[in-house]
């Protein structure tokens, strides 16, 4: 569940060819909190090296917001009424073409629950569209959480994994 040196290695730099678009930071030494604003790097199969950044077509309006999570550390004040509060934070995600909000909650073991995440409506072309179906399922799917230095991972599904760097607020 960890990841290795040489997923982090093949992490750092900056590239961009006709297809994606690598992330580029730097590994920091630092203790951060969950509860924190995150950029995507992409999805990766533990086990595996490769990743699957974002399609360079995110990025055409240069937007640092793209593709990012912020956990917030305040409760929801939604009225339980509705069905909406069952988890009692709130986080909020922007994707590709739309944004997602909805509530998580974490514990001391790492474990993440995410409920109720809703959408915007917007549309765009398939390969955004497609890498943004895939960030809400992950979303959906999210079960555990580790924090290293400055990279977030979250773990869906079996095997399945994003990547996140944190971001200066």
């Amino acid at each position: 569940m960890t990841l290795t040196l040489l997923t982090l290695i093949s992490l750092i730099g900056c590239s961009k060819d006709s297809e994606v678009c690598k992330v580029n930071f730097q590994i920091i030494k630092e203790t951060l909190t969950f509860r924190h604003t995150w950029k995507l790097i992409g999805f990766q199969v533990e086990g595996q090296s490769n990743i699957d950044y974002p399609p360079c077509d995110l990025y055409k309006n240069n937007s640092d917001r793209i593709m990012t999570i912020s956990f917030a550390d305040t409760l929801s004040n939604l009225p339980d009424s509705i069905g909406f509060h069952k988890y009692p934070y709130l986080f909020k995600a922007i994707s590709t073409i739309n944004s997602f909000e909805g509530t998580y909650e974490i514990d001391s073991l790492n474990n993440l629950k995410t409920s109720d995440i809703f959408s915007t409506l917007k549309g765009g072309s398939g390969v955004l569209m497609d890498y943004e179906k895939k960030y809400y399922n992950a979303l959906t799917n999210a079960k555990k959480y580790l924090i290293k230095d400055n990279i977030l991972t979250i773990f869906y599904n079996q095997t399945d994994k994003m990547l996140f760097v944190s971001v200066d607020n």
